[in-house]
């Protein structure tokens, strides 16, 4: 598997984030857009609204496991028939 944890302020729409499924496995997503958000009590989130329809949120402070665009070519090409 490539990716590694990142703060979550790194993350940028075409990099891919790792999001775990309700059957508890854990699938790579593309992010389609970042969304800064504030709760009422100033806590700060961003959403990753990720192509496909997949929602994930995280602390600004959280770090995401993740690949970069580069990164997630590089584990299609190692194997092409599977990107989680």
């Amino acid at each position: 598997m490539i990716g590694q944890y990142r703060p979550a302020t790194e993350i940028n729409p075409g990099w891919h984030i790792r999001i775990q499924d309700q059957d508890e496995t854990w699938t790579w997503h593309e992010v389609a857009m970042v969304v800064e958000t504030e709760t009422p009590a100033g806590e700060r989130r961003l959403r990753f609204l990720c192509k496909g329809g997949r929602e994930a949120v995280a602390l600004k402070t959280d770090d995401v496991m993740c690949r970069t665009p580069e990164e997630a070519r590089q584990a299609i090409k190692e194997d092409p028939g599977r990107i989680s």
